[in-house]
């Protein structure tokens, strides 16, 4: 509402899911930070959003792909996700998202909000379950990162995470996406809001930005918890 605003330019996925489906913009905006577009339920129209004074970046990141890349890796029935603590509140239909593709993949999936700390995520991962999957958790310091992903290893779980080569370096056990290119992503939110700036609609810009895909496994996680991935 303020009049010195022009444009906003949320960093946040959670504020990203807000604007994408909030209807009513009365100012552009260039949503930089999707996590899975498809899980979120993102317009588009057209390769682009179709919402009025909405663009925003879609790096092609997919749940579905990951956790079949996962399973070829390491066979599991049943699977923790490790979601943002906000995340479920904010994206009601997420967990009936979660039920069709579990029924797909003939898995079971269970989700794990994390708040602020690793010891809590740790206690409420169920006994019986085979394998991990991170989204981002951006609640958890560094330190407590680092802790939730001992937490796992201790446990002998394989994990896997949606962001890339970053969280393996970390301790993760593998991930199907490269290291995030913070500079190719600024250069684009500048390029959608100079265009925007200069006139074009941010309903009709592009949101395809791929990242494309690069599988890093870490042999360190991998040796600890006693998975061995095949050649292929």
């Amino acid at each position: 509402a303020d009049p010195k605003v022009d444009l906003v330019i949320p960093l946040g996925f959670l504020a990203t899911n807000y604007v994408c489906h909030r209807g009513n913009l009365p100012k552009p905006v260039v949503a930089a930070v999707v996590v899975d577009a498809r899980l979120q339920n993102l317009p588009l129209k057209d390769g682009a959003s179709g919402v009025e004074n909405l663009t925003y970046i879609d790096p092609f990141v997919s749940f579905e792909r990951d956790i079949r890349v996962f399973r070829e890796m390491v066979p599991y029935h049943s699977l923790v996700v490790l979601l943002h603590g906000e995340a479920v509140e904010s994206i009601p239909w997420i967990e009936k998202k979660f039920r069709r593709i579990a029924q797909e993949n003939t898995i079971d999936i269970h989700i794990v909000p994390v708040q602020l700390s690793a010891d809590q995520a740790l206690a409420a991962v169920p006994a019986d379950t085979d394998a991990v999957y991170l989204f981002p958790l951006q609640k958890l310091t560094p330190g407590e990162f680092r802790k939730l992903l001992y937490g796992l290893v201790l446990r002998k779980l394989p994990s896997f995470s949606l962001l890339g080569g970053e969280d393996v370096e970390a301790g993760v056990l593998a991930s199907a996406s490269p290291v995030t290119d913070i500079p190719r992503l600024t250069r684009r939110i500048a390029l959608n809001v100079q265009r925007i700036l200069l006139g074009e609609k941010a309903s009709t810009l592009r949101v395809a930005f791929p990242i494309g895909e690069k599988l890093t496994i870490n042999m360190a996680t991998a040796r600890a918890i006693g998975v061995y991935p095949t050649w292929s």
